[in-house]
């Protein structure tokens, strides 16, 4: 049963009117609104306006009655370890060590490993990758927020 349906039920019901009657006075048969309220079949937004109008009941959902606090989403970051600098130095030509800084270039958070091949990283120059640390959520329209780390 769908939510519109069972308000519709209940309003029909707590004014003691047949669904038959119910239909009569908003224009549409008696089965469409017995399939509404059992929830076969969707009512249209125009329909709904027309019953909030005709009766005086109000319909609509108020989503965010139920929401008491927000929810704030927040990544665990992983603790990486510290790679040994003889390892580092032996594949360096291999592997190439990109830093992620903040939108200045001045702060460095960490550093990020790829594998070089035929001199490229991803398909780019290894020599112009760099990554970025997403300072704040002005970019969640392109579904990049806070702490992410964007590649340049």
């Amino acid at each position: 049963m769908s939510r519109v349906g069972q308000k519709i039920k209940e309003a029909r019901t707590k004014m003691g009117i047949s669904a038959k009657e119910f239909a009569k006075k908003i224009g549409t048969s008696e089965s469409f609104i017995l399939d509404v309220e059992s929830g076969r079949k969707i009512i249209n937004e125009d329909m709904i306006k027309k019953i909030e109008k005709t009766y005086g009941i109000s319909l609509s959902d108020n989503i965010f009655e139920e929401i008491d606090k927000p929810v704030e989403n927040l990544k665990e970051t992983a603790t990486r370890k510290m790679v040994n600098k003889q390892w580092e130095d032996a594949f360096s030509n291999i592997i190439k060590k990109i830093p992620v800084t903040d939108i200045n270039f001045k702060e460095i958070f960490e550093y990020k490993y790829y594998p070089v091949i035929d001199k490229k990283i991803e398909g780019f120059n290894a020599d112009k990758i760099t990554y970025i640390n997403a300072p704040d959520d002005s970019m969640r329209g392109f579904r990049i927020q806070k702490n992410d780390n964007i590649m340049l």
